[in-house]
């Protein structure tokens, strides 16, 4: 068993991957915000399949690599060199060691030395009508083996300032989510004509279908991911409409605001070639994200 680190993950059957963005609001503007960073949760149960969660358009990373048994995130190639930040944010000062005290700083020019920025830069302070840039994709990591990818998105209390502080981590309940859901617009793949996610109704009848307005929402990927290969976006953007209102916001403030914890899950292909055989493993109890956010197992927030 190996753990490459909180992003990264090896497993014989499957792995589970997570990745959280905050979202608060004040009385003129709506915040949507990275609590400290991506964070990937990852469920092991051996060595043969791996994979990671990126999400690049929000905070730039790209890969991540193994040095001296610690992983470190990577921002591109420079002949064939991991680029692990850069100096004062310089595109031309590049840091070539996870060591250097600006490992981890993202470049804020371009190669034509242009501003540059991301998401979770655009999500500091936005007004409504804005948007900030989040791709959250999986990408096969296994030298030979394809697997088949799902995702899971659950809506929690953030718990900002202390407000609604015995909520935190604890999934939307109906009413507060479908408040959330008037506000902000996510532009999920799956409702796209020719996506290859697809919006999953796990429930046992067809007395519900799951639809963009719950709490929570599973994807699978249609296609089998070869080694090296990776998922089309789950989503691009999120955006807060410009209808939003002072009341919504006020409302949205004495929430504390929500987070949007996305999880990733990948499982070897070798014993499902096809997706509808994939589709009906799953929805029949196959797929596990070990750590889906409940009342009674919320999620810690300080910790993704």
């Amino acid at each position: 068993m190996k753990i490459r680190n909180k992003c990264l993950l090896t497993a014989a059957v499957a792995v589970s991957m997570a990745a959280v963005m905050v979202i608060s609001a004040g009385i003129t503007q709506a915040l949507l915000t990275d609590s400290s960073g991506k964070t990937n949760h990852i469920n092991i149960s051996g060595d043969a399949v791996s994979a990671v969660l990126l999400e690049p358009a929000w905070d730039g990373i790209i890969d991540y690599v193994s040095v001296n048994g610690s992983e470190y995130p990577v921002y591109e190639y420079r002949s064939n060199q991991p680029v692990f930040g850069y100096e004062n944010g310089a595109y031309d000062a590049p840091v070539y060691s996870p060591n250097h005290s600006a490992a981890g700083v993202r470049a804020t020019t371009t190669a034509s030395g242009d501003p540059r920025s991301y998401g979770t830069d655009n999500a500091k302070n936005m007004i409504p009508g804005c948007e900030a840039q989040k791709n959250p994709y999986i990408v096969n990591r296994s030298e030979d083996m394809s697997v088949w990818a799902a995702a899971r998105v659950t809506f929690v209390y953030a718990g900002v300032n202390g407000n609604n502080a015995s909520k935190k981590g604890m999934p939307l309940d109906m009413s507060d989510m479908l408040a959330v859901y008037d506000m902000i617009e996510i532009d999920y793949s799956c409702d796209s004509y020719g996506s290859q996610w697809e919006r999953i109704d796990e429930t046992p009848d067809d007395a519900y279908d799951v639809a963009a307005s719950d709490a929570m929402q599973t994807f699978y990927y249609t296609c089998i991911l070869a080694p090296s290969a990776q998922t089309t976006p789950l989503f691009t953007t999120v955006k807060i409409k410009e209808s939003v209102s002072s009341a919504q916001i006020s409302r949205l403030q004495k929430m504390g605001g929500f987070a949007i914890y996305v999880e990733g899950y990948a499982m070897q292909g070798n014993r499902i070639t096809e997706y509808e055989g994939f589709r009906e493993w799953g929805i029949g109890g196959g797929v596990s994200f070990q750590n889906t956010p409940t009342q009674q197992h919320p999620v810690n927030l300080e910790n993704v």
